[in-house]
Formats: structure tokens, C-alpha cells, sequence
């Protein structure tokens, strides 16, 4: 069980440190790079043949759920007029 305190305290802090404004779209650069440092390493947790790939923060996506993945995702390639 999470004390209330830890949140709060997490709050503040993000306050002082300037993450006040919204992401951008992708995600935040701090955690897409760290996602790319992850699939370098492999993980033979996920999967028993693992094979550790390479991609640059530009090809990492990160969001907060499928329903705002796939509307990107159909944006990307649809436009106003198309049938």
C-alpha cells in the first residue's frame, strides 16, 4: 500500500524540477531513451530468444493507452477528405 505522503512528496518534486507542462506526444526523451537502452540489452525474461535490438529515442513511441495509440496511429496516415 502506497502512504499518501510518497505521492505527494513525488508532486512537489516534480513541481521543482519544471514538470509542470504536457509531454510531448511521444513521450518523455528521459524515458524513451531509457526504453531504447533496454531492447540494447536484450532481456531473457520476456522472451526465451531475446535478440537485443537498437533504436534511437526517434523511433520509440510512449503512451498512456491503446485508445490514444491507435487514433495517433490513424492520424499518421489519414487525412481530412480521405474515404
Amino acid at each position: 500500500i502506497c502512504d499518501g505522503w510518497v505521492v505527494v512528496k513525488a508532486g512537489i518534486n516534480a513541481i521543482l524540477e519544471g514538470y509542470t507542462r504536457y509531454i510531448p506526444n511521444a513521450g518523455i526523451l528521459e524515458l524513451r531513451k531509457a526504453i531504447c537502452r533496454k531492447l540494447e540489452e536484450g532481456d531473457s525474461t520476456l522472451l526465451e530468444c531475446w535478440s537485443p535490438v537498437t533504436y534511437t529515442p526517434d523511433h520509440i513511441l510512449v503512451s498512456n493507452g491503446a485508445k490514444q495509440s491507435s487514433m495517433q496511429a490513424v492520424l499518421a496516415v489519414v487525412y481530412q477528405g480521405m474515404r
